[in-house]
């Protein structure tokens, strides 16, 4: 077998194709398993591009409506706890205001309120997911980190209930976050 020699401009070609492998093994990174007090860190809710990016469950009755996000890039250390049991503990750990009205407006209906109020409204098993990426500004309270959405950039059903969710291995999980973020 014969080589021949590289034509001009194929050197590009395979530098571009390999920063193209990087930017997509650097979006399919695995989520990770993390202590309580990780999983409120920025890298558990923020992408590369500094946007908010999470799954978003809304708790509903008929005046008000509560978002909970749920990081879709880590998972709290297990310990002796399920995963489902782990996610409802976290539900509050990060926290969102809507000081803008930006999620009234995408989910008309009920009064949207904090997550942050003292008679916490919570999400049913039939809640719908959703996969929500969005530019938010930190609101300054003490505990729990609190953003308020100024500009939502995605915001879509992720096609699975609160319930369905608490259901999900990890692998499992790690499947939908990735396909969501994949969607066109």
């Amino acid at each position: 077998m014969t080589l021949s020699k590289p034509k001009v401009g194929n050197h590009f070609k395979i530098t571009l194709l390999a920063s193209a492998l990087v930017a997509c093994a650097d979006g399919d990174e695995a989520i990770r398993t993390v202590g309580e007090e990780a999983y409120v860190a920025r890298p558990c809710w923020f992408d590369t591009e500094g946007a908010f990016n999470t799954l978003l469950v809304l708790a509903r009755d008929s005046a008000e409506q509560v978002p909970y996000p749920i990081s879709g890039k880590c998972l709290v250390q297990l310990d002796r706890r399920s995963l489902a049991s782990s996610t409802l503990r976290q539900l509050g750990a990060v926290e969102m205001v809507d000081r803008d009205g930006t999620l009234q407006r995408a989910f008309p209906g009920p009064t949207m309120s904090t997550s942050v109020a003292t008679h916490q409204l919570m999400p049913s098993l039939n809640s719908r997911v959703y996969y929500f990426r969005a530019r938010v500004r930190t609101v300054p309270m003490s505990g729990n980190p609190v953003y308020s959405p100024e500009q939502i950039l995605q915001l879509e059903d992720a096609n699975i209930t609160f319930g369905r969710l608490l259901e999900l291995t990890a692998a499992e999980r790690e499947r939908l976050w990735h396909a969501r973020r994949s969607a066109p």
